[in-house]
């Protein structure tokens, strides 16, 4: 019998998880993009191998649609991003709910992977630290909002990132 002869079935799905436009209309978009991939020997047909690939963005895009910037790409650590949320962008900087990461960053807006401030809320006396944070927002006056869903609350931070308030 022959040997490696495969069938490849590949399904991607895109989700997308955030929206924001600046002051100069750039937009911001964040998605998750999912690959599934399925190999079927032709022969041997219990020989099945699927694999699933995630991949997570944060682009940059000019008013017209033009891209611009890939502001965070898949990856742990500040500047990369691992399960995107919302979105909010003001003062040449954007922030984001990095929810696999249990933490909202501010990153500069007109550059790659660079990480201006990280919020993770374990400074919070009463259950420390974020659990699934999906949004964030922010106000005139710089302070920044997280919608911590995993622990049903909603944090106001300074623009510093110290604790202010719970306002739930």
């Amino acid at each position: 019998y022959p040997t490696g002869l495969t069938l490849r079935i590949t399904n991607s799905r895109v989700s997308l998880r955030g929206l924001a436009i600046d002051t100069e209309g750039d937009v911001y978009v964040a998605w998750t993009d999912s690959v599934f991939r399925t190999d079927r020997d032709r022969i041997d047909t219990s020989l099945v191998r699927t694999s699933i690939v995630v991949g997570d963005t944060i682009r940059k895009y000019s008013s017209d649609g033009v891209r611009l910037l890939d502001v965070a790409t898949d990856g742990t650590g500040t500047g990369f991003v691992d399960g995107p949320g919302g979105l909010a962008a003001g003062d040449g900087a954007l922030y984001f709910a990095d929810t696999n990461k249990n933490w909202v960053q501010k990153v500069d807006a007109g550059a790659a992977s660079r990480p201006i401030l990280v919020i993770d809320g374990t400074e919070l006396e009463e259950n420390p630290g974020f659990l699934a944070p999906m949004d964030v927002a922010i106000d005139d006056s710089g302070s920044i909002y997280v919608a911590d869903t995993g622990r049903s609350r909603i944090l106001k931070f300074d623009r510093d990132g110290g604790f202010d308030l719970r306002v739930d």
